[in-house]
């Protein structure tokens, strides 16, 4: 009994399998693969924003305020690579990186949980 892989995952987010090279000598292009028939990683984000107003008179006022992005902290996969949507290597094998995703969203840090504080005063 074969034994099933769940797809997507990080590590295999297409199955290379589906794809066939060309016999040697035909000239194909990426115009003959379908609209969609590869979609990128969707986004599992939750955003929470909390502010509190105090008036100290009817002139001063204070607004605290705490923010959370992506409070659950999901990882957020950047779309597969170009390096990853090659399937077959230069030896006419599957490549063993194809359909690997290895980059997150964020530039700086900011693929993951971000909490910010922060406090205004008005007068």
């Amino acid at each position: 009994m074969a034994t099933f892989r769940s797809i997507p995952t990080p590590n295999r987010w297409f199955d290379p399998c589906a794809f066939s090279l060309p016999p040697a000598g035909v000239l194909t292009d990426a115009s003959t693969i379908g609209k969609d028939t590869i979609s990128g990683p969707g986004t599992n984000v939750i955003n929470i924003g909390i502010s509190k107003n105090f008036a100290f008179t009817e002139r001063v006022k204070l607004q605290f305020r705490a923010e959370s992005f992506n409070l659950a902290n999901h990882p957020q996969f950047s779309l597969v690579a170009a390096s990853a949507l090659n399937v077959f290597a230069s030896n006419r094998t599957y490549s063993g990186s194809a359909g690997a995703l290895t980059v997150t969203q964020g530039e700086g840090g900011l693929g993951g949980r971000n909490i910010q504080f922060g406090m205004k005063l008005t007068f």
